[in-house]
């Protein structure tokens, strides 16, 4: 279901994308390979998927440095009802989100 999240989206770049339920982080790679210069949020409320979110965001630093690239992945631990303060305390303003 990647390709069709992509297709659906079209990814620009500088664009601001939220995973609401990252898991393996399936789509939020999609969006990645894209390569364009995006910030994903990747949120869930299972910590072995944040932990994975964490990792993710660790190897796309080094990727965009390496490529000069602006790409982020940024871990939000939480449940949909607190999700919207969560992500603006990540410093995501409301009404700047893409997709």
């Amino acid at each position: 279901m990647a390709p069709e999240v992509i297709t659906a989206l079209r990814p620009k770049n500088g664009g601001v994308y939220i995973d609401m339920t990252f898991g393996g982080g399936g789509h939020t790679r999609a969006l990645l390979n894209t390569n364009k210069s995006i910030t994903v949020l990747a949120v869930d409320r299972d910590p072995v998927a944040i932990s994975k979110a964490t990792e993710l965001s660790k190897e796309v630093a080094i990727k965009s440095h390496k490529l000069n690239i602006s790409q982020k992945v940024i871990p939000i631990h939480g449940k949909f009802s607190s999700v919207m303060r969560s992500i603006h305390l990540s410093g995501i303003n409301f009404g700047t989100v893409d997709g």
